[in-house]
Formats: structure tokens, C-alpha cells, sequence
């Protein structure tokens, strides 16, 4: 993100800038939806983004809950809030954003590889989260959202 998906971390968002038949990407509006955890725990999120000439910038506004299942490293939940977010959309995909973000998890700084893809029409948009943890934890939680255009 999502996208951050998270509330507590930056995102950055890496690639060149494709050039745009007009200043204005698939990425711009309101969107909200859903990201989905784990234990099949879901949380509102949504995103308000500017996407201009290949750069989108805005914020994400993730509600209180979102449970993420660690193995053996045990569970937490994300709390709510509000993240400013922006980067670059692919340079050979301007429907695709790829990112990667850090952030505090009990004491720990934890990676995630965000990925998400928005429909052709721009109406919808899908997000993962792969969140990498020690690897003696045992899994790497993989959180998905669903959100459709708003505004």
C-alpha cells in the first residue's frame, strides 16, 4: 500500500515514470474497501490518493483491529490511524504499484513488499501485503484488500 496497510510506517515506492497520454494515472480518488488479516479478521481502509504524470501521493486511513497471525513469533493487531504514502507507479505498468515499507511491531522493525494492481477502468483495486518476518517465527502473513473507487 497499503499501499501501506500498515498505519505505523512510511511507504516508498520505487520505479521511473511512465509517460501519460494526459497528467492524470489510473491511482487518483477515494477509494475504500477492506483489508483482510488473519483468523478472518478484516478492517475498513481507505485510500485518497493523487496520481499525477506517474507519481501518487495521498493518504491511507486504516480502521482499528487488523489481526496478523506471527507463527510462532505470536499475533498482533495494527492499530488504526492515519498515513501519508506516495511513490512511483511502474514505469512498463502504470496500473501496478510495487512498494516496500518498515515498520515497529512490539519492539521489532518488520519489512512488507507491497504489490497492487488497480482495473483498467480504474473502478477497483486489489492489494498484498507479504510481511517478512524472522524466519523463526515460522510464516510470512500475507494480507489482501479489496476497495473500489469512491470518489
Amino acid at each position: 500500500m497499503l499501499i501501506a496497510l500498515t498505519s505505523t510506517a512510511g511507504v516508498v515506492l520505487a520505479a521511473q515514470s511512465p509517460v501519460y497520454p494526459s497528467a492524470v494515472g489510473p491511482y487518483e480518488g477515494t477509494f475504500s474497501g477492506y483489508v483482510y488479516g488473519d483468523r478472518g479478521n478484516r478492517v475498513p481502509i481507505m485510500l485518497e490518493m493523487i496520481h499525477r504524470r506517474g507519481t501518487v501521493t495521498g493518504t491511507v486511513n486504516l480502521g482499528e483491529g487488523l489481526y496478523v497471525d506471527g507463527g510462532r513469533c505470536g499475533g498482533a493487531y495494527i492499530p488504526a490511524g492515519v498515513q501519508s504514502a506516495g511513490g512511483e507507479t511502474l514505469s512498463t505498468d502504470p496500473n501496478r504499484l510495487q512498494a516496500g515499507t518498515t515498520f515497529r511491531v512490539s519492539g521489532f522493525q518488520i519489512s512488507a513488499e507491497l504489490d497492487s494492481v488497480i482495473s483498467p477502468d480504474g473502478e477497483n483495486l486489489t492489494a498484498q501485503a507479504k510481511i517478512d518476518l524472522p524466519w523463526l517465527c515460522g510464516r510470512d502473513p500475507l494480507l489482501e484488500a479489496e476497495l473500489s473507487k469512491i470518489q
